[in-house]
């Protein structure tokens, strides 16, 4: 009854983008303002980023197939960029690490992702919608496919003056979709030890720190440590680690070495300084 696996062709008439970038924050005028789902508040065009991010955006949305790994760099670009919080959805299965299945939404397969759970006060005038409110999760969303089910049929069969009374051809544009939600990984970028450390080594051990940040929310700090450079590249999920030496003309983008956390990529940094006799 619904897409469940990105990438799988939807059959009907009409394009619906998949992803859906969307700005976190209380839903105006939803039945529930917890609502998140695919109808949530969208980006303040065209005010919010330059013309050129928004055509990234707007692209991504509209052909996001086989491309996830692009949406989230793009989504770690609109996080540093933002003064507002913002998130990426989906309507289907990802099945890629750092996404979470929030729960079901109904409603229109279209790219205007109307949602009938979102504006379910909009067509029930009897108080119907006080008996679906309770089974909403924290999300505004209805947590299993059952449930989910069943407020489909009954929106069908509500008094909506956009349904056509022919449950075929109202199935064709009315449907359920999962909503997963890309959680970005922790960004070492902005850790206060990473901070606190590099601030050490400048001030206090008069070492050489450059650092560099990018739109992307990505940053690349050069230690040098004599004649050595150590560079550490940190971002969302990545806390790396690469030595540049004097004639060394294989460096690139690659790091030599990725930590899970704080105390590894310490213990190396200090086994290098002393291995490069400088403490």
């Amino acid at each position: 009854m619904h897409p469940a696996v990105c990438d799988q062709k939807l059959k009907y008439e009409g394009r619906m983008h998949q992803l859906i970038f969307v700005r976190v924050g209380p839903s105006s005028f939803a039945a529930d303002p917890r609502y998140f789902g695919m109808n949530s508040e969208s980006l303040p065009y065209p005010s919010a980023f330059s013309a050129d991010v928004e055509k990234r955006i707007e692209a991504m949305e509209a052909h996001s197939e086989g491309r996830l790994h692009h949406a989230e760099l793009l989504l770690h670009a609109l996080e540093h960029q933002a003064s507002f919080p913002v998130a990426m959805l989906l309507t289907c299965d990802p099945a890629r690490p750092n996404w979470e299945f929030i729960g079901y939404d109904v409603g229109e397969r279209s790219d205007t992702h109307w949602s009938a759970i979102r504006w379910m006060q909009d067509f029930w005038y009897d108080g119907e919608e006080a008996q679906w409110i309770p089974k909403l999760n924290a999300h505004g969303l209805i947590p299993d496919l059952a449930t989910a089910e069943a407020f489909l049929e009954a929106y069908l069969r509500s008094d909506d003056s956009v349904l056509s009374g022919n449950r075929e051809q109202d199935l064709a544009l009315y449907g359920i979709f999962p909503i997963w939600r890309f959680v970005p990984p922790y960004n070492w970028a902005k850790d206060a030890k990473i901070t606190d450390l590099l601030w050490f080594l400048e001030t206090e051990r008069a070492l050489r720190v450059d650092r560099t940040d990018f739109p992307s929310g990505f940053t690349m700090v050069d230690v040098f440590v004599g004649e050595v450079i150590l560079v550490l590249q940190l971002g969302p999920g990545e806390l790396a680690l690469s030595k540049v030496v004097p004639g060394d003309a294989d460096f690139g983008s690659v790091a030599d070495e990725r930590f899970e956390d704080y105390e590894g990529l310490s213990l190396k940094l200090w086994s290098l300084f002393r291995q490069y006799h400088r403490f």
